[in-house]
């Protein structure tokens, strides 16, 4: 399993929405490559607020399926220049391997059953101490 914590990732998946976004812009990508990255980056920065991590504004995505979803966009990065007919342009080809790479070590650095707001897995301590709702109100008397 990965040592990158939901709170972590959370962290990532936002650098590389503004990444995909200024990508672009930033290296004159044009055409239909600037368009599908762009419409990636858009479904990325959704799924992202969707999802069940600490920095997630709507959880409804659970973040195991998180990683599912960045596990095949990881994996389609590379094989969209020569979908979509821009194959033949090497800043367009580099950028969408090197995307697809970038996501996929993410997807491979990220424990997506970690159960912590921590940023990281050294500075979530388990005192042992239950602290759910169900055992709230239940004091012991000593």
């Amino acid at each position: 399993m990965g040592q990158l914590t939901p709170k972590a990732h959370s962290l990532f998946d936002a650098y590389l929405i503004c990444f995909m976004f200024l990508a672009p812009i930033l290296f004159g990508i044009e055409g239909p490559a600037r368009l599908i990255l762009w419409a990636i980056c858009a479904v990325h920065l959704l799924v992202t607020a969707l999802s069940d991590t600490p920095l997630g504004m709507i959880r409804l995505i659970p973040f195991p399926v998180h990683g599912v979803i960045e596990l095949l966009v990881g994996a389609a990065f590379p094989f969209l220049p020569l979908a979509f007919g821009f194959s033949h342009l090497p800043d367009e080809r580099h950028l969408f391997y090197g995307l697809g790479f970038g996501i996929l070590m993410m997807w491979f650095l990220t424990d997506y059953k970690f159960k912590s707001n921590a940023w990281t897995k050294e500075a979530h301590v388990d005192t042992g101490v239950d602290i759910t709702a169900e055992h709230q109100g239940h004091h012991h008397s000593h």
